[in-house]
C-alpha cells in the first residue's frame, strides 16, 4: 500500500511523479500530445474526463474554492492548495543546481533558465532576447513608448 506523500510512479520523460499508476498513464498523454476530451463550450481539448470538468468551471466563472487565510477563491482545489503554500511558506520545488526552493513548479522552471541562460523571449523589433517573460514584455511595453 502507498503511503501519503510517497510517489512512486516517474515519468520517464520529465520526472515528474504520481502517487497513483493511472495518474502517471494519463499524465504522459501530456508527451504524446494525445488530447482525446474535447470541451463542449469552447473545443479545447484534454488528456481526461476529469481535465474536461475541470476546465469547464472557467466558463460558469464559479470558484467554488475560498482561502481560509485571506478570503481569495479559486475555480480549481489545485490551484487554492498551491496559493495556501504562500500561507505555510512551503516551497516544494528545488533547483538542483544551486538549492533555491519555489512555491511553484513554473517559477523553478523559469528560474533553471539563469543557470542555462536559454532566452526563449526575443524582440521582433531590435531582436534582444530574454530569459524571463516579465522582462520582455516590461521592455516590449518601453520599445512601444507606453
Amino acid at each position: 500500500m502507498i503511503q501519503m506523500g510517497e510517489r512512486s510512479y516517474v515519468c520517464s520523460e520529465c520526472g515528474k511523479s504520481f502517487h497513483l499508476r493511472s495518474n502517471l498513464m494519463r499524465h504522459q498523454k501530456v508527451h504524446t500530445g494525445e488530447n482525446p476530451y474535447e470541451c463542449p463550450v469552447c473545443g479545447k481539448s484534454f488528456t481526461s474526463r476529469g481535465a474536461v470538468m475541470v476546465h469547464q468551471i472557467i466558463h460558469t466563472g464559479e470558484k467554488p474554492f475560498g482561502c481560509r487565510q485571506c478570503g481569495k477563491w479559486f475555480n480549481q482545489r489545485t490551484n487554492l492548495l498551491r496559493h495556501q503554500r504562500i500561507h505555510t511558506g512551503e516551497k516544494v520545488h528545488e533547483c538542483p543546481k544551486c538549492g533555491k526552493n519555489f512555491y511553484r513548479r513554473d517559477k523553478l522552471t523559469q528560474h533553471q533558465r539563469i543557470h542555462t541562460r536559454e532566452k526563449r523571449y526575443e524582440c521582433p523589433e531590435c531582436g534582444k532576447s530574454f530569459i524571463h517573460k516579465e522582462k520582455f514584455l516590461r521592455h516590449q511595453r518601453i520599445h512601444r513608448g507606453f
